[in-house]
Parts: structure tokens; sequence; C-alpha cells
């Protein structure tokens, strides 16, 4: 009995000592394929230095491109700048209906080379005057271009003038005297319409209306009105009229309705914008007006 224990405790070192020598194997080439997989030539260390060689060179490479990039840029815009470029210096001014010089606010120019892509405002144009968004207090603009024919134009006008509607063809010279001035109108379209009370428009026949800017002046119907609409002794067949005044406020006197029709009890009030939308609609009645109380 005592034998047989004996024989159990050796044969339990046994094994032990056995299962060391095995793990420690494992472990020596465990050490082994990860030292390769870390140092071989295709091992971590290794990729991750070519990774930074060729991060380095793509960085030089880089900084070399911007400033290929940069030295181009100086030069071109050195070159469009100068005369001797074979560009030349053309100006540009606005000027109102009185000569005085117009500001250009947040006007817009394009310049095109072909006349049908001006009349279609489409973005071929090779150069463009003002932005739009900020409200430049200079009264002329200048750009170079090359010698040649050029069509100009309009985005938008300087606040308080209208739009050119058509484009504007341009020459420019190499003797350097390539001015432009573009008369600007101030004055925007007002249109008056008679409707009866069903909506139904009402001729103007020898009806005659004042536009006054003074309220006082218009409340008497005196002859110091700024404009006349309509004349007693013509017979018009139109049932709408247009003028054209400046942005502001005004009063509508009727000095004369349409036969038939009754006068307005009192003038009209109305206000000129440069939003296109100055539309006046007077209402007439027919028949006989009760007495105001």
């Amino acid at each position: 009995m005592k034998k047989s224990k004996k024989q159990l405790i050796k044969n339990a070192k046994g094994i032990t000592l056995v299962a060391l020598v095995v793990t420690i194997v494992m472990m020596l080439i465990l050490v082994g394929i990860t030292m390769v997989a870390v140092l071989g030539d295709n091992g971590v260390i290794s990729k991750a230095k070519i990774a930074g060689n060729k991060y380095e060179k793509a960085e030089i490479d880089e900084i070399q491109y911007l400033n290929e990039l940069s030295n181009l840029m100086h030069n071109y815009i050195s070159k469009d700048n100068s005369e001797s470029s074979n560009k030349y210096k053309f100006t540009i001014r606005f000027e109102d209906n009185d000569k005085n010089l117009v500001k250009f606010e947040k006007a817009i120019i394009c310049i095109y080379s072909n006349e049908e892509s001006a009349k279609n405002k489409d973005n071929t144009y090779i150069a463009q005057i003002g932005d739009g968004s900020t409200n430049d207090e200079s009264d002329e603009k200048s750009v170079y271009l090359q010698e040649g024919i050029y069509w100009l134009s309009f985005k938008t006008a300087p606040s308080g003038y209208n739009k050119p509607s058509n484009v504007t063809k341009i020459e420019v010279k190499s003797n350097n005297e390539n001015t432009l001035v573009i008369k600007l109108d101030n004055k925007f379209k007002v249109t008056i319409k008679y409707r009866d009370n069903n909506e139904n428009p009402i001729k103007f026949g020898k009806s005659v209306i004042y536009i006054y800017n003074n309220e006082n002046s218009a409340k008497n119907g005196d002859n110091t009105y700024i404009a006349q609409i309509g004349d007693k002794s013509i017979n018009n067949e139109n049932d709408e009229e247009s003028i054209y005044l400046p942005i502001g406020t005004y009063w509508l006197f009727l000095r004369n309705p349409p036969d038939g029709y009754n006068n307005l009890s009192d003038k009209l009030k109305f206000e000129v914008t440069s939003n296109g939308s100055n539309e006046i609609v007077i209402h007439l009645r027919t028949g006989a007006m009760l007495p105001f109380t």
C-alpha cells in the first residue's frame, strides 16, 4: 500500500515536468512567430517605416505643389493687371438723367465675348464688375481686357435705378482711352387701371389724372402737379395707362372721370418702388352719389 502511494507521487511529478516543458516550447514558438511578424521584412515595424516614408514624401510633394500654385497665381495676377500683358484698362461710370455720377453700390455687370450669351445672361461671362454683396461707394470701376469687341449685361443696377434691359456693345482699344458712361434712369413704371365694381375694365375715355408729390396740392387739385395722364380732348380707348416716376410717395387726383362714372371722393396716396410692382387700380361707380354726412 505504501509502495503504491510513492509510485503515484512519482508519476504526478513526471507529468508536471512534461507539461512545463511543453508550455516552454509553445511559448518559444509564439515568441518566434511574434518576432517575425514585428521585425521581419513584411513585419509591422517595416510597414510602419514604409508608410511613414510615403507620408513624408506626400507632404513634401504637397508643399511643392502649393508653392508652384502660389507662384502661378501670383504671375497670373501680376500679368492680368499689367498693361504689358496685352490687356487694357476699361473703365465704367454711371450717370443719372441729370449727368450726376451714380455710385455702384450693389450693381453687377457681366462682360461677354459673345452677344448671344450676353442676351441670355448665362454663366459664360469672361469678367464681372461688382459682386452685389457689398455697398460699393465708388462711382467708377475698371477691368483689364484684351483688345476686341465685348458685350455688357446687367445682373443688378444700383439701388433706385432701372436695370438696362438691352446688352451694350463695347470695344477695347490699345490706346487705353477706354471709358464707358452708362446712363441710368431712376424712374420706374407705374400702371394705372380703371375697374368697375365687378372688376371689369373701364376705358380711359376723356378722363384726366393729375399726379402730385405734395399732399396739400393734391387736396386742392391745383396746377402744381408733376405729371398728367389723359386728355379730355382725346377719347382714349385703352383701359390702362403708364407713367414713369422716381421712387417715392405720391398722390393721385382724378380731375375728370371717364364718361358715365362718378369721380373719387378723395385723393389716392401711392408708393413707387423699384421692385416692378407699381400698379394702381381705381374702382369707379356709376349712378347718383349720396351726399356725405
